[in-house]
């Protein structure tokens, strides 16, 4: 299911809510190969992580995560991993800073009219949940708001009232 506008359409897949990294991933590279387009595609993990995947005529082009990553996320249930010490964590933050800096690049050369600065200030920022990056990403970005903590399920389950018009979707499939 999706709704359409001239240029943008937000797209809400069964298996995507399932937080599938692959398949969205897969999806992604099919949706932009076919279509000769960009997408962004975006998981909320648990409103802890938000992860970015941006694909342009079938490849990807890069992927960022705002909040925990999946390691840190998970090490306290995990006693083999290992304890991050403060050593690791400026290599860490070095490498976010490149990977941000990439995706702002790699977004503002797919969508029209981002100024670069607020954006890199939106992933570089410390957020309590990962709703908020999101809603500050879109901002930034000009995607339309009915992209945020929407998914398939909630469509289907007809609840859309406030976020989306029902008059507004096609739905592709079964």
């Amino acid at each position: 299911m999706m709704p359409i506008s001239e240029q943008q359409c937000v797209i809400y897949e069964a298996q995507c809510d399932t937080q599938d990294i692959a398949h969205v991933y897969e999806m992604l590279l099919m949706l932009t190969s076919e279509l000769d387009c960009s997408a962004l595609g975006v998981l909320n993990h648990d409103d802890d992580l938000l992860l970015t995947i941006l694909c342009n005529k079938g490849k990807l082009i890069a992927d960022y995560s705002c909040g925990m990553s999946f390691e840190e996320m998970y090490a306290e249930y995990d006693d083999e991993l290992p304890d991050m010490d403060e050593e690791a964590d400026e290599p860490q933050g070095q490498q976010k800073e490149e990977q941000a800096r990439v995706m702002v690049d790699s977004l503002s050369e797919a969508f029209d009219e981002v100024n670069k600065e607020p954006l890199l200030e939106v992933l570089m920022q410390d957020f309590v949940f990962a709703i908020e990056a999101h809603e500050k990403l879109v901002e930034v970005v000009g995607l339309p708001e009915c992209s945020i903590g929407l998914g398939y399920n909630h469509i289907n389950e007809g609840q859309i009232e406030d976020q989306l018009d029902s008059k507004q979707l096609m739905q592709i499939g079964n």
